[in-house]
């Protein structure tokens, strides 16, 4: 085995290692750094001072979506251990109901601007040696995701027409810039998947700010237009998309 697969494997490794051993205190804890909490402070619904606070209720989805057990209930026993460990006396039942109400009260805002905020520090701090000839590369690319079958899903982000009502599922199409470096998600965009401004090209727009003057930016052949191209060179953004097929292939001579 190469070096580089054994690297790749170790690091894989250490990660699921990690996911399995935290839990919602130590996100809790992360979550309370000065860098994040101001984003908490100011996305906060009107809560009571119960037991499932919006940033306790934060914490334990992100140790739920990391456990090999994703289930509500696990989640829940985990607090509750969590704080007999603590010799927290105070009594929390077992029942999931009351932590899956809290998290569907958790604004979007809350999780979208904490995920870019903390996509920005890991990009920050990404050490110059993992840059490309000194440069932060952006991959830029879309897909679509199902959503649940809720009345709200389906008006916002309506299932293919091609699919009878009711068997289907809503579909939305999503665009992320992901640092080539250090791997994280550092913006994204959604839209249904037709209709006006549901193209990736139009759900670039709304996150080309992302791009900052020096930046490398990598695509495929739907992102080379002369309108992007012309703006990226405005702000002093490279780019390097494939080229699409039908227009013609211009060589270009470098001089020794």
């Amino acid at each position: 085995m190469s070096i580089i697969p054994q690297i790749h494997s170790s690091k894989k490794n250490n990660v699921q290692i990690l996911s399995k051993n935290i839990n919602s205190s130590d996100f809790l804890e992360l979550l309370s750094d000065d860098d994040l909490n101001s984003i908490i402070e100011n996305n906060l619904p009107e809560h009571r001072k119960n037991i499932y606070t919006p940033a306790r209720t934060l914490s334990m989805f992100l140790a739920q979506s990391l456990n090999e057990d994703r289930s509500c209930t696990k989640a829940v026993n985990d607090l509750i251990i969590q704080q007999q460990r603590q010799k927290n006396m105070r009594k929390i039942s077992s029942n999931t109901g009351a932590y899956c109400i809290a998290r569907k009260k958790i604004p979007l805002p809350l999780v979208s601007q904490l995920t870019t905020k903390i996509a920005g520090l890991v990009h920050e701090k990404t050490p110059k040696n993992w840059l490309w000839k000194g440069k932060r590369v952006h991959l830029i690319d879309g897909t679509t995701l199902t959503m649940p079958d809720t009345p709200e899903n389906q008006k916002e982000f309506p299932q293919p027409g091609g699919q009878k009502e009711g068997l289907g599922f809503p579909i939305c199409r999503v665009l992320a810039v992901s640092c080539l470096s250090s791997g994280v998600i550092l913006n994204a965009a959604i839209s249904p998947l037709k209709g006006k401004g549901s193209d990736e090209q139009t759900l670039l727009r709304e996150v080309i700010d992302t791009f900052k003057q020096g930046d490398l930016v990598m695509g495929d052949a739907i992102f080379g237009t002369y309108f992007l191209l012309a703006e990226m060179i405005k702000r002093g953004v490279d780019v390097l998309f494939e080229q699409m097929g039908p227009r013609k292939k211009i060589p270009i001579l470098v001089e020794e």
